[in-house]
C-alpha cells in the first residue's frame, strides 16, 4: 500500500508519516506528466471512503473541494480525492513510483475484486487510524 496527495496541510494533527509532505513544497516543479492523463486516472479510481465535507485549498483558502477527504484507491496506491484538484490547479508533484504505474496501466485504473477491495479499504482505515 502506497499513499499519494496526503500534504501535511490538510491534516496537520495526523502523527503518522502519511500526511508528511507540504503541499507549497509540491507545487511550481515542472510538471513531467500529462494532466488529463492523470486527472482521468485519479477520478477513475475506486472509492474506498466517502467523506462528506468540503475541504478549504490550502494555498487558496476561499476555495474550497466537495469531498476532499474522501479516499480512492487502484488497489495499490491511495490518494484524496482533492488530489485531482492539486493535480488541476497547480501541477503538484506526484511519486515517480505511482506516475509509472499510472503509465504501465495506461493511464486507466486495473480491474480489482471487490473482496479486495473491502479488505484493503479495512487496512487503509487502520494505517489512518479511522478503527
Amino acid at each position: 500500500m502506497e499513499f499519494a496527495g496526503f500534504f501535511r496541510e490538510l491534516d496537520p494533527d495526523d502523527p503518522s508519516d502519511i500526511y508528511g509532505r507540504r503541499l507549497a513544497d509540491a507545487v511550481g516543479g515542472d510538471v513531467t506528466y500529462s494532466r488529463a492523463e492523470v486527472l482521468h486516472y485519479l477520478e477513475s479510481g475506486y472509492p474506498i471512503l466517502d467523506v462528506m465535507e468540503s475541504t478549504p485549498d490550502p494555498l487558496e483558502p476561499d476555495l474550497s473541494v466537495r469531498g476532499g477527504p474522501s479516499l480512492l484507491t487502484d488497489g495499490l496506491w491511495v490518494w484524496r480525492h482533492d488530489l485531482a484538484h492539486y493535480v488541476r490547479r497547480y501541477g503538484v508533484d506526484l511519486p515517480s513510483a505511482f506516475l509509472r504505474r499510472m503509465g504501465a496501466m495506461d493511464h486507466t485504473i486495473p480491474d480489482v475484486d471487490v473482496d479486495a477491495l473491502r479488505a484493503f479499504s479495512l487496512e487503509v482505515s487502520a494505517r489512518l487510524g479511522h478503527t
